[in-house]
């Protein structure tokens, strides 16, 4: 109950951020008008070569099946920003050494000077989340990282007096120590409005937490991937296990992991492929366009389906299948945490 309750607040806070609701869906204007959504879209040859000359005019756009005039459509460049999540609760001992060497080689080889990390780990604070380009710090935090699958014995002082040692109520503890701070690292990066932005999450299994009274609240498998998807956060998967592992040990219930990367546009992979897979981690994020349209359904709390296409023959777009509006009670929220310090009315 008390590490519930931690994870709920931690989690509120973290929704409640100043900068308020997610960048893909603006909340400018008043109830019932059209408000602005984003989409990135990354547009390859029939090489798999990225374009980056193609004007507005040459997409097109449809929301739920009907046409949509883009207000703009920019190539975009910038620093890239991760969020590197270590399940260790769901890894195993044995890809401990698997696991850091393949982060180290990223940070060195893949990071370039403005691009900005941070890595956590299971019972991190998520109101303190910071990304940084100190390398140091980075390679310092994934030293840390310690596989601890199947493994309850607590650690800490915390885990000696919140986490229980039984398997199952453990695991369910566990799932939603990461349910929680996957949403709390997506909301992060949504709210630096930063364009696309990639979480990059080390697992081997994802654990779904059902929902119990009293802990409505609490973020499942199914929030982080609508904040995930409205947001322009794309979920990438490491599993560090190999072929042998995979088959050893084969998933217990659905799939969460892979249903996380497709509906978010990022990927999956395993240990094997690591470094492929995060070279196309940065890659998908270095170039891209990110096309804006107005949109009377944004504020509605349900999925709206996207489509886009590039009239120019031989090119392919890859881009999330849709984004999840806000409900009217999430931009109320969001609208007064966005004006909590205004001064007052005379």
């Amino acid at each position: 109950m008390r590490l519930a309750s931690l994870v709920l607040f931690a989690s509120l806070a973290q929704t409640l951020a100043p900068s308020g609701t997610p960048a893909t869906v603006g909340t400018s204007g008043t109830p019932g008008t059209s408000d602005l959504v984003r989409i990135d879209a990354i547009v390859t040859d029939a090489r798999n070569r990225v374009v980056e000359t193609l004007k507005p005019e040459e997409f097109e756009l449809r929301e739920d099946g009907t046409p949509q005039t883009l207000v703009a459509a920019p190539l975009v460049h910038r620093p890239r920003l991760v969020g590197i999540y270590l399940d260790e609760y769901f890894v195993s001992a044995s890809n401990t050494a698997t696991v850091k060497a393949a982060l180290h080689r990223f940070v060195d080889e893949q990071l370039a000077e403005d691009d900005q990390a941070v890595v956590l780990r299971p019972l991190d604070s998520l109101l303190t989340i910071k990304l940084t380009r100190d390398r140091a710090a980075l390679h310092a935090a994934i030293d840390m990282f310690e596989g601890r699958r199947g493994d309850y014995e607590p650690r800490t002082a915390f885990e000696r007096s919140y986490i229980v040692s039984d398997r199952g109520r453990a695991d369910e503890q566990r799932a939603q120590s990461t349910w929680s701070t996957l949403n709390a690292l997506t909301l992060h990066l949504a709210n630096l409005g930063a364009g696309r932005s990639s979480v990059l999450l080390v697992s081997e299994q994802a654990y779904p937490v059902m929902r119990r009274r009293g802990f409505e609240g609490l973020p499942t498998s199914t929030s982080v991937t609508r904040t995930a998807n409205r947001s322009n956060v794309a979920i990438y998967v490491l599993d560090p296990r190999d072929a042998r592992q995979r088959a050893a040990s084969p998933n217990e219930g659905p799939n969460l992991l892979r249903v996380l990367a497709d509906d978010s546009d990022g990927a999956l992979f395993s240990g094997p492929d690591a470094a492929e897979g995060l070279r196309r981690m940065m890659a998908d994020a270095s170039s891209y366009y990110l096309l804006s349209y107005r949109s009377a359904r944004s504020r509605d709390g349900l999925f709206h389906a996207v489509q886009i296409v590039v009239k120019r023959a031989g090119l392919k777009v890859r881009a999330r299948s849709g984004y999840w509006a806000p409900t009217p009670d999430e931009v109320q929220r969001a609208n007064m945490v966005a004006h909590a310090n205004d001064p007052p009315a005379p």
